[in-house]
């Protein structure tokens, strides 16, 4: 995954679609374009949890409460349970992680 900045939108950014719970071990399919999920693994480094996918990957958001913002994703961010993701890919495919 490409290491990208630090990136602060507004709430409003938030995009449309069903939220899926995440588990541990299982291949969630993501769909061309946004996909939101809510991530309930162990905490991982993102740039391993989203290897999988790091040829489809075009940015990942999560929302963060303290602020009520979404922020950009970093290769090096550690993705904590119950974060809440929106996830951009390039065409379908399995997130295996």
């Amino acid at each position: 995954m490409a290491k990208a900045g630090l990136v602060v939108l507004g709430i409003g950014a938030a995009v449309a679609g069903g939220i899926i719970l995440l588990t541990r071990g299982k291949g969630v399919k993501l769909h061309q374009g946004w996909n939101e999920y809510l991530y309930t693994g162990p905490a991982r480094r993102a740039g391993d949890l989203f290897s999988s996918i790091e040829n489809y990957l075009i940015i990942v958001y999560y929302f963060w409460e303290e602020t009520g913002q979404w922020v950009g994703v970093t290769e090096d961010l550690w993705v904590q349970p119950d974060y809440f993701l929106n996830i951009n890919v390039s065409q379908d495919c399995t997130w295996a992680f």
